[in-house]
This record gives structure tokens, C-alpha cells and sequence, in this order.
């Protein structure tokens, strides 16, 4: 018997250069906790550093990481808890802000790859992005990578 694989789908709450409105596609295992409350250390010309059980974490909004404008304001903040192993399986986390909340689905194969697609910032972690339909975009943001920089 074989398992469904799901993604984690959440709207990112800005837009590509090209108007299309940006979703971020993470693995299901990479989201740990979606917390409604952070405590935080917003210290300017650092970067922000939360409290997640007995670790401090850093706090990434990824619209800014990628270059993207904030275009709309959703739901109450949550903030997701992703992780993800690197190459020597050493488990990273990050602390990713949202306005919107997030879907589980199933995977699936009718997203198209967008192999010309690229971010005005930080391109290179990115691991992908998919249409998920007219002006649409599904980024499938490299979890790891992103917090081997912020080390």
C-alpha cells in the first residue's frame, strides 16, 4: 500500500513583476507548527530571532527575502515552523510569517513547471515554480539553503 504524498500550499501575499499573484509550495514534512503567538527579539540591523521551545529561530518573511512587494493583507498573522535537513542531515528551522493560512493537499502532477520563472532576489533558492492556474504561481522556496545563509 503506498502513501500520498501532500504539499503544503499558502499564498504569499505579494506579486510577481508579471502581476501574478505567488503561492509557496513546501513538502509536508517540512512544516512543523503554524503558531498563532510569537515571542520575538525585533532588534534593528539584526535579524529577527524567535522563541520556538527550548530554541531561538530565525524569523523570515519571504516575500522580502525574494524580492517581492507586499500586495495584500490577509487573515491574522500566524508564523509556520519549516524545517529541513542538510547535506550532513542536520535538521534546520525557520520561523516563516504569513498572512494567510495554510492548505494541505495532496500532491499532485497537473502543475506545470515554469522553467523561465525567476525571483527579483535570492533566484538560487529556489527549488522551482509551477503554475497553479491563470496568474498563478506555486515557489517551492529551498528551506535549507536559505537557513545555511542565515547561520
Amino acid at each position: 500500500m503506498g502513501t500520498d504524498l501532500e504539499i503544503v500550499l499558502v499564498r504569499a501575499g505579494c506579486s510577481s513583476e508579471k502581476n501574478q499573484e505567488i503561492y509557496w509550495i513546501f513538502s509536508r514534512a517540512q512544516l512543523e507548527f503554524v503558531l498563532k503567538e510569537l515571542d520575538h527579539d525585533d532588534s534593528s540591523g539584526s535579524p529577527v530571532i524567535a522563541r520556538y521551545q527550548d530554541m531561538l529561530l530565525p524569523v523570515l518573511s519571504l516575500g522580502d527575502y525574494f524580492g517581492f512587494t507586499v500586495d495584500a493583507v490577509g487573515e491574522s498573522q500566524k508564523y509556520m515552523v519549516l524545517r529541513s535537513a542538510d547535506e550532513n542531515k542536520k535538521l534546520t528551522r525557520l520561523i516563516v510569517p504569513s498572512n494567510f493560512s495554510p492548505q494541505i493537499l495532496k500532491l499532485t502532477n497537473a502543475f506545470a513547471s515554469l522553467t523561465d520563472f525567476t525571483t527579483p532576489a535570492n533566484s538560487f533558492h529556489i527549488r522551482g515554480a509551477y503554475s497553479l492556474g491563470r496568474d498563478k504561481v506555486g515557489v517551492v522556496p529551498d528551506v535549507g539553503s536559505i537557513c545555511q545563509g542565515l547561520v
